[in-house]
C-alpha cells in the first residue's frame, strides 16, 4: 500500500511537470494578446483624437472658406473620434458636429461657442486617454 502511494504521487508529479508549462504559456500568451489589443486600441484612439484636434485648427485658421473641404475634414475626424470615445465624450462630439454642420463659424460669437465646445471635447478625450481599462 505504501508503494502505490509513492507510484501515484510520482505519476501526479510527472503529469503536472508535463502540463504546467503548457498552462503557463497559455496564460502568458492570453495576457500578451490582451495587452497588444489594448495597445492597438489606445494608439488608434490617440491618432483619432489628434486628427480631431488638427482638423479643427484647419477650420480655425481658414480665413476664406474654399468649398467644403475644411468642414469635411473636421466632420470626418469628429466621426472617427466618436468611434473610440465613451458615451459622454460622444455626446459632446455630436453637439460639436451639429454646430459645425449648421455653419457656426460665420460670426465671432458662434465661433467662440464652437471653440468652447471644442475644448470641452478635448478635455473629455484627454481624461479618456489617461484612463486605461
Amino acid at each position: 500500500m505504501d508503494n502505490s502511494f509513492t507510484v501515484n504521487a510520482a505519476l501526479i508529479a510527472a503529469i503536472s511537470a508535463i502540463i504546467a508549462p503548457t498552462i503557463t504559456t497559455f496564460i502568458n500568451r492570453y495576457a500578451d494578446i490582451k495587452l497588444k489589443k489594448l495597445d492597438v486600441f489606445q494608439n488608434a484612439k490617440r491618432k483619432a483624437y489628434n486628427d480631431f484636434a488638427e482638423s479643427f485648427s484647419v477650420l480655425y485658421h481658414a480665413t476664406v472658406m474654399e468649398g467644403k473641404e475644411p468642414i469635411r475634414k473636421i466632420l470626418s475626424a469628429t466621426y472617427q473620434a466618436m468611434t473610440y470615445s465613451t458615451p459622454k465624450t460622444r455626446e459632446l462630439l455630436k453637439v460639436f458636429s451639429k454646430n459645425i454642420e449648421k455653419g457656426h463659424w460665420d460670426s465671432y460669437e458662434k465661433f467662440e461657442l464652437l471653440h468652447e465646445q471644442f475644448f470641452s471635447c478635448i478635455d473629455a478625450m484627454k481624461s479618456e486617454l489617461y484612463k486605461v481599462k
